[in-house]
């Protein structure tokens, strides 16, 4: 009887201490889940010097191209990976040989 009183607390402990794991380890996946998405950074392009550039083709016969500027954008990032963005373009900006 002496030595099933001494089993019975180890096993408690042992129990114990393995679901406070369990929860240190679900602890530890919210965090990363959080760092992960404060890893997200979404940034202003500089709208003094970003530009789009286009080009048209007429199936080899003539081709033209030029640049637009933006009125505002963004663009989401998540480490060195593009995620997303916006951007709006001022067509009233258009230069080209189209406008010749």
């Amino acid at each position: 009887m002496a030595l099933l009183i001494g089993i019975i607390p180890s096993l408690m402990i042992s129990c114990g201490g393995s679901g406070q794991q369990a929860e240190a380890h679900d602890h530890a996946n919210e965090m990363t889940e959080e760092t992960a998405e404060a890893a997200a950074v979404t940034s202003d392009i500089n709208l003094e010097t970003s530009y789009l550039t286009w080009e048209g083709t007429m199936v080899g016969v003539y081709a033209h191209s030029g640049t637009l500027k933006f009125i505002s954008g963004t663009i989401e990032t998540k480490g060195n990976d593009i995620t997303g963005g916006s951007f709006v373009v001022d067509m009233t900006s258009a230069d080209g040989c189209f406008l010749d």
